[in-house]
């Protein structure tokens, strides 16, 4: 869901910024970790074509929010049992700042990649 404040469009919670100084009129929140400090600010995504706020470490540690990293990878792979051979290192890395940060495990990941690699299949049926 996008918010509108003062005509800026952010796909991430908002809230009014108590700071009178400030060039920006909203405070946000970190799409990856839910953190409302260290934003650094709003970047494309590695994974998809959407843009995210990201606090200081998310940013550092190229983690993605847990939902577009597992949609993502749901319409790439045929099921969870690709995942080695078939996604790069670099997005390895990824998954795996992205799962730290989420504080989910690789089984709940590919658990998770199963269900929606499903309901991604079934959408063509």
């Amino acid at each position: 869901m996008c918010n509108s404040i003062n005509n800026v469009q952010v796909a991430t919670s908002v809230e009014e910024s108590k700071d009178s100084h400030s060039l920006v009129s909203f405070a946000m929140k970190c799409d990856v970790c839910n953190a409302s400090d260290n934003i650094v600010g709003v970047f494309a995504s590695a994974l998809a074509p959407m843009s995210f706020a990201y606090c200081k470490s998310c940013a550092e540690s190229s983690a993605e929010p847990y939902g577009v990293l597992v949609a993502t990878l749901s319409v790439s792979l045929f099921s969870s049992a690709d995942y080695d051979s078939q996604v790069r290192d670099s997005l390895k890395t990824i998954v795996d700042a992205s799962l730290n940060i989420a504080g989910k495990t690789k089984e709940q990941f590919f658990a998770d990649l199963d269900v929606a690699i499903k309901e991604y299949e079934a959408s063509f049926e």
